[in-house]
């Protein structure tokens, strides 16, 4: 149950919190981030590389539905449970132990958001922005169905569109700067005749080949990621009413993850009926 709390935090704020709550613990979020990376496209770089039948990008893709949905969900929840100071233990175990509702869930945004996005970019992308807080909502009660998860998620993101929209946007830079390494690393390890003229079995397995020097490079993106994701749970549990408001960052200059002062769940709760069908879309 959430309060419609609007996110008036600034950006850095919001941030400078994300950074905090990973004092201590960055290596063990960017060691999770890179084994879910692993479980996630390790399959479809190895079975890409050995075989460009369409069986196997079938299966691949297949994989990659299956998979997607109890990762997001496992990842949602290490990182909300990080930045409240929590035990992180079993993440992985719990996405795959709601395999089904993060499946669903899953799907479910799917569907949303492409056929928002036929209409045009501009409604595909406000639906993403709309659901985009499904995930955490299902992490925090694993027994609510996806149509719930929707629904809260559109009411809880109800005038706090743009504060995310800002938020994506200041990591944007980062994430292009974390990337340019690795791609310029490439471009010289595997010969420039290779990048532009790649084979066509290549190109038929769907991707570009890096070379295991220059993909190491990429670990920079996942730093970039552990610190985003971290800024993305502080704004959830602004936005659904967990952490406490405060009117400007001189209330909470310097942070540290233990002060962090979340609600008692007291907030104003949303109305049951119009959340268990998932009407509010």
């Amino acid at each position: 149950m959430y309060a419609n709390n609007i996110v008036n935090e600034k950006i850095s704020f919001i941030r400078k919190l994300g950074a905090a709550a990973l004092s201590g613990k960055k290596l063990r979020a960017i060691g999770f981030c890179l084994f879910l990376f692993m479980l996630s496209d390790m399959p479809a770089i190895i079975v890409g590389s050995l075989s460009s039948s369409y069986a196997a990008q079938i299966l691949l893709q297949v994989y990659s539905v299956l998979v997607a949905g109890p990762l997001n969900l496992a990842l949602m929840f290490y990182f909300l449970r990080l930045f409240r100071g929590q035990d992180t233990e079993g993440s992985l175990a719990f996405g795959f132990n709601n395999v089904w509702n993060a499946f669903a869930l899953y799907i479910r945004m799917f569907l949303g958001i492409f056929l928002w996005s036929l209409c045009f970019v501009i409604p595909g992308i406000v639906a993403m922005y709309r659901y985009s807080q499904a995930f955490f909502i299902l992490a925090d009660d694993p027994t609510k169905s996806p149509a719930q998860c929707i629904a809260e998620s559109s009411y809880i993101m109800n005038g706090n569109k743009k504060k995310l929209l800002l938020l994506d946007l200041s990591w944007l830079l980062w994430y292009i700067a974390a990337s340019i390494p690795a791609e310029v690393a490439n471009f010289f390890l595997m010969g420039a005749d290779f990048v532009v003229y790649m084979p066509e079995s290549i190109k038929a397995a769907g991707g570009i080949v890096y070379h295991p020097l220059a993909s190491l490079l990429f670990a920079l993106q996942v730093i970039v990621s552990v610190y985003y994701y971290s800024s993305k749970s502080c704004f959830y549990d602004l936005a659904s009413g967990n952490l406490t408001l405060y009117d400007s960052i001189d209330d909470f200059s310097d942070p540290d993850p233990e002060d962090i002062p979340f609600s008692d769940g007291d907030a104003e709760a949303l109305p049951q009926e119009d959340m268990s069908d998932g009407s509010y879309q």
